[in-house]
């Protein structure tokens, strides 16, 4: 099938609307932007933000975090001794000259439990407690600052930071005695002097308390941290870009465990290759046992080729490490930590709600709407009451707030039952539920307010399960019920849209469409065919549109769907359909407009077919929000403040943000 979309090309605004469903009123929208919109002297940039998946409580993930970092753990643990060896090695030249060799002459001299699992019991014991706090302090640090609107590379990178500096000091005491025990091997070991020979855990840890006090135990603690800190954070960048990838070519959140592993086990590598010099420095320090054998160490490394010494002294392992660095059971917290809960099972989550009594919302006064104190609305039977986040801005508000249909047969004014409050595009946090429908919400859930807020659920449109947004009972979000541009609604538990945790020409590939994009302008080609459009018209430079479409499809579009409110785009849609096809209006014009500027002639003997679409319906909305969890569209939004929701309403009038601008709804 062959889509055509219809930008306003007979205007002098650059604004372009490139979506598919549910234009006016949908929860998740599209707008095409361009690379950097400038108004009011200052620089609006879109930002692509990519939606976060369904996230695991906190416990699961902790829980998750320790299993699978116990799991990797155990089963890297032979070549993690292969690596101490390398490292610890105080010979120059070393002993240990390859990976393999190490590996083969630790199993042939000293055995596989005291020699390559030297070290396991408090490897074990660490490892558990270390990556629960680990993968908490990571999930609690990510989603607060992915909520808080921060790009979520950066909130990645730092929460992977803050992860170690947290666990740092209960697994810096475990990684002592470890490498201690890896690096000696079995007790009275004839084949490896290292200085020390403790008979298991718990006497090398009485030993190393008695002989050196309790600080011997933190040796290595800075150098850890130096290590671990840019570790961790380039390994958490590298591998959720990794995932993001994966998810974009498998076309699905669930890559599968192949691809689960793969994906940590290069992004540890990388990482691990990276700060292989720190990982010596931190087995060094942690191997010696008093400032005396540091100091007899590095009289005896300083003699030789300085430059050869400190390569081969910095870079010791690195083959070893990268493997071990790249640790795939390690990131098995990912697939045990989606392993959730029923949805229907409680969720013990902090919620904020209101104590108080009024709140702020934007109230339409005259042709403005400024931040007013109203009182929060009372929940009744059936409903829940949404503390909203953010909120979109449609150009249907823009035509309530300003009075802009007088006579286009829509409702103009707002009605005295939405109190002057607008907006029809929310999404926000469930923090209470009317008891009669709690088997429906739970506290914490997310959910999205539509233009179509509550029908009556019997009339012959909402029984036959698709029309029901011509119920005569509907109420709409703005309209008749207060909409969305103030911080908390009460609205129907049953109609509400449950929002992914975690558009237009891309909804359109993702379904199978072929899309051509009609722009003004070569700078908005790239963006479009990055969106996934198959063929970009300038209708600025294109003579006959009608005949381009046509040269292009053969025989015209199967689908028109006009965006642009002018009666130039109504009056050539309909030539640029193939017999058969299909015209959707839902761009609603200011001013008079007679739809379908084509003779009823071309009409009827072309059959083609005219329909009109206010809105998706709840199965279509969920479809559409299906889309977007899956990671196969992504959002592209200009973001903005509710306080300052005039500027943006004069910014979207006049076709200065090319992007859906979404306004956060402050405490």
């Amino acid at each position: 099938m062959v889509f055509a979309r219809v930008a306003d090309f007979f205007s002098a605004s650059d604004s372009t609307k490139a979506q598919l469903v549910d234009d006016e009123h949908s929860v998740a929208q599209l707008d095409v932007p361009s690379p950097v919109t400038e108004t009011m002297g200052a620089a609006v940039e879109p930002e692509e933000v990519a939606l976060e998946a369904k996230r695991p409580p906190y416990i699961h993930a902790m829980l998750a975090g320790g299993l699978g970092g116990l799991t990797g753990d155990m089963l890297m643990h032979s070549l993690d001794t292969v690596k101490t060896r390398q490292q610890g090695d105080p010979h120059m030249p070393p002993k240990y000259t390859s990976m393999g060799s190490t590996y083969r002459t630790i199993f042939r001299q000293e055995g596989l439990l005291r020699g390559l699992y030297g070290g396991v019991v408090p490897a074990f014991l660490g490892s558990f407690s270390g990556t629960v706090i680990f993968f908490g302090t990571y999930e609690w640090t990510k989603r607060t600052m992915v909520d808080a609107g921060i790009a979520p590379p950066i909130a990645y990178f730092t929460g992977g930071l803050l992860a170690d500096l947290f666990a740092a000091p209960l697994y810096v005491p475990s990684e002592v005695l470890k490498t201690r025990l890896q690096l000696q091997g079995r007790y009275n070991n004839p084949y490896f002097d290292c200085g020390y020979n403790y008979r298991g855990t718990w006497h090398a840890a009485r030993m190393i308390v008695r002989t050196e006090g309790w600080h011997a135990l933190f040796h290595g603690f800075k150098a850890t941290l130096a290590r671990d800190l840019p570790f961790s954070a380039l390994q958490f960048a590298f591998y959720e870009q990794e995932q993001k990838l994966a998810k974009a070519w498998v076309g699905s959140k669930d890559i599968g465990l192949p691809l689960e592993i793969l994906t940590g086990a290069t992004a540890g590598g990388m990482a691990g290759v990276i700060t292989c010099p720190l990982d010596v420095v931190k087995t060094r320090i942690q191997t010696q046992q008093s400032p005396e054998a540091m100091a007899a160490f590095n009289a005896k490394a300083a003699k030789g080729k300085p430059n050869q010494l400190l390569t081969q002294f910095l870079f010791r392992s690195h083959q070893t490490l990268e493997i071990r660095s790249g640790n795939p059971a390690w990131h098995l917290y990912y697939p045990i930590s989606f392993l959730a809960p029923p949805r229907n099972r409680k969720r013990r989550r902090s919620i904020k709600t209101s104590k108080s009594t009024t709140q702020q919302a934007a109230v339409k006064n005259g042709l403005t709407a400024p931040l007013k104190e109203v009182p929060v609305p009372e929940l009744k039977p059936g409903q829940i009451l949404v503390k909203i986040n953010w909120t979109g801005l449609c150009h249907s508000d823009i035509g309530f707030l300003r009075d802009y249909w007088p006579t286009s047969g829509f409702p103009q004014l707002v009605q005295d039952l939405a109190l002057g409050v607008c907006g029809h595009e929310g999404a926000g946090e469930v923090i209470a539920v009317a008891p009669d429908v709690a088997e429906l919400w739970q506290l914490g859930d997310r959910a999205g307010i539509k233009w179509c807020a509550s029908v009556c659920r019997r009339c012959e449109f909402c029984t036959n399960g698709a029309d029901e947004l011509h119920c005569p009972k509907q109420l709409n979000s703005g309209l008749t019920t207060p909409g969305t541009f103030q911080q908390f609604v009460a609205t129907d538990a049953r109609y509400a849209t449950r929002l992914p945790d975690e558009l237009g020409v891309q909804y359109a590939k993702v379904m199978g469409m072929r899309s051509i994009a009609i722009d003004v302008g070569p700078e908005k080609e790239e963006l479009c065919k990055k969106l996934g459009a198959e063929v970009y018209i300038d209708a600025a430079k294109c003579e006959d549109l009608v005949a381009e479409v046509t040269k292009v499809t053969t025989y015209g579009a199967h689908g028109v769907i006009v965006f642009a409110p002018t009666k130039q785009c109504y009056d050539t849609a309909p030539y640029l359909l193939r017999p058969g096809g299909t015209m959707v209006a839902v761009g609603f014009p200011k001013d008079p407009t007679i739809m379908a500027g084509a003779p009823p002639t071309i009409v009827a003997m072309r059959k083609l077919n005219i329909v009109g679409s206010v809105t998706g319906t709840l199965k279509e909305v969920e479809e559409m929000l299906d889309f977007t969890a899956r990671d196969l569209v992504h959002p592209i939004l200009v973001k903005g403040k509710l306080s300052e929701l005039d500027k943006y309403i004069d910014l979207v009038a006049e076709g200065k943000i090319q992007g859906r601008a979404v306004l956060k709804v402050e405490e």
